[in-house]
C-alpha cells in the first residue's frame, strides 16, 4: 500500500516470522487493510483473518480483538503455530498505538 495512515510490525525483521500491517483510515474508520507475511502458512492465514476482521471497523473496535479471538476465528491454530495469531495481534497493536 502506498502512503498507509499507519503501519505495526510484529516481529523482528531480518529474525524469524514477521507480520507487518498497513492500515489507510478516513474518519476513525479502517477503510483499507494490507498485509506482507514473511513466514509458514498459518502466520499468513492469520494475517488475512485479521485484515477480514478489521476491514471496516472504527479504530476503538479493534483493540478487543486479542490472539485468542483471532485464532478461534481460524478455527483453531495448533500448539506449535501459536506465534501465528500472536504476530498478527501484535502488528495491529503496534499500528494502533500510532
Amino acid at each position: 500500500m502506498e502512503a498507509p495512515d499507519r503501519v505495526g510490525v510484529g516481529g523482528t525483521p531480518g529474525s524469524g516470522p514477521l507480520l507487518v500491517l498497513m492500515l489507510r483510515i478516513r474518519d476513525e474508520l479502517i477503510t483499507e487493510v494490507k498485509c506482507e507475511t514473511q513466514g509458514c502458512g498459518v502466520t499468513i492465514a492469520a494475517g488475512s483473518m485479521l485484515t477480514e476482521m478489521i476491514t471496516h471497523r472504527a479504530l476503538r473496535e479493534c483493540g478487543s480483538i486479542t490472539v485468542e479471538s483471532l485464532s478461534q476465528a481460524l478455527g483453531g491454530v495448533p500448539a506449535d503455530k501459536a506465534h501465528a495469531p500472536a504476530l498478527a495481534v501484535a502488528a495491529l497493536q503496534d499500528a494502533l498505538k500510532r
